[in-house]
């Protein structure tokens, strides 16, 4: 699976607003874009498990019910959850 590469600070920004950011602020803000690239990085896996393993599991009879709600229990409410979550950061 690829995962997109996270752009450098200075392509998001502006090569100039980040010339004139202080050491610390321009780090607060690379470990900030960081940590969004993560969390979108981390959706894209969930539903990958999704769609790879629980779907396929679901509609199959390889396992019981209960042991496919056991291994993906409330999956794909954390998706949602997720989603939303890494969609109302904006990437500044």
């Amino acid at each position: 699976m690829e995962t997109e590469e996270a752009l450098p600070l200075d392509q998001l920004a502006g090569l100039d607003v980040v010339q004139h950011l202080k050491s610390k602020e321009r780090n607060r803000r690379e470990v900030l874009k960081e940590l969004l690239h993560t969390e979108r990085t981390h959706v894209r896996n969930l539903e990958v498990l999704s769609g790879v393993f629980h779907k396929p599991t679901s509609w199959s009879n390889v396992v019981s019910p209960d042991v496919t709600q056991l291994f993906f229990a409330n999956l794909d409410e954390v998706i949602q959850i997720r989603k939303g979550m890494s969609h109302q950061i904006p990437m500044q």
